[in-house]
């Protein structure tokens, strides 16, 4: 065997080693073998080093793709879930039986997490774009965050009324040219086929991971420009500032109750979304990433 042949054949081994594997392993030996062809005795390095170095940027990459695409994914499923909550809105309370009662508060809440967790992952993501690598724990954070976001996307589609979604109903609304019994349906595929697109780069990042060591960062990081400021509002503890942004959301949401003319409805909406919001934050900070 020639010395360049057993070079690749040493860095094909390190880099399935490394976690790189395919038609992406393949590109890299290729590319190797190419330039040798060109310059047998051209010093390329260590085949172990140079696996891990790609290791580290690939690594790095699928995590901030599948930030970007869990967030791209949840915002198509927000549209589509807007659309078929319009269309259920002229329907009457009345013909709204217990289980759809039940499945459209469990939709608005996985709805929420999405949403939550998708901003999350995009925000993170922003704050790491200019990084050739991350450490490994921000890494994990960017995958977590696209997985729960996009595992709240399904369930918020899966929960929402089948009993609404294959017939229509007096007082429902036509969009387009399709009735509801096939447009609602219709939504609910798309949803799924998007988040199982996006879920792909999810499965992608967590199976090739950086190695780097390193801490990951919290909610302060995440809110980028906004860190001074929001630092000086609760003194540089995340729990305060969870409280804070948990207190105002209840006060919004109880403001637009009252605006409307409703106001005890609103009042209990607030307290519900800003419980909900810490509930949320005592659950799944640790693991999103949101507090160390």
């Amino acid at each position: 065997m020639s010395d360049t042949a057993r070079y690749l054949a040493e860095l094909d081994a390190e880099l399935a080693r490394a976690g790189i594997r395919g038609v992406r392993r393949r590109r890299i030996v290729a590319e190797f073998a190419d330039h040798l062809g060109c310059d047998p005795g051209a010093g390329l390095g260590d085949p172990g080093e140079l696996a891990a170095q790609f290791a580290e940027e690939l690594g790095t990459s699928f995590a901030r793709t599948a930030a970007f695409r869990a967030f791209l994914a949840l915002a198509l499923v927000g549209t589509l879930l807007t659309l078929r909550l319009v269309a259920v809105m002229p329907l009457s309370a009345a013909g709204l039986g217990t289980r759809d009662t039940i499945a459209l508060l469990t939709s608005a809440v996985a709805a929420q997490v999405a949403l939550a967790a998708g901003w999350l992952g995009l925000l993170r993501a922003l704050q790491l774009r200019g990084c050739a690598t991350i450490p490994r724990r921000e890494a994990t954070v960017l995958a977590r965050r696209a997985g729960i976001g996009l595992g709240a996307g399904a369930v918020s589609i899966i929960a929402f009324p089948l009993t609404q979604s294959y017939r229509a109903q007096t007082g429902a609304i036509t969009l387009g040219a399709h009735s509801t019994n096939l447009w609602w349906p219709l939504t609910s595929v798309l949803g799924l086929a998007a988040i199982a697109l996006a879920a792909l780069a999810v499965v992608r990042a967590a199976r090739l991971r950086p190695s780097a060591s390193g801490e990951a960062g919290d909610l302060l990081v995440d809110l980028g420009p906004l860190r001074p400021s929001a630092a000086r509002i609760c003194g540089g503890s995340i729990n305060r500032l969870a409280i804070a942004l948990g207190a105002g959301l209840a006060v919004v949401v109880a403001l637009a109750g009252i605006l409307v003319g409703d106001p005890y409805d609103g009042i209990l909406r607030g307290l519900l979304e800003g419980g909900a919001f810490l509930l949320a934050y005592g659950l799944l900070g640790r693991y999103l990433g949101i507090r160390s």
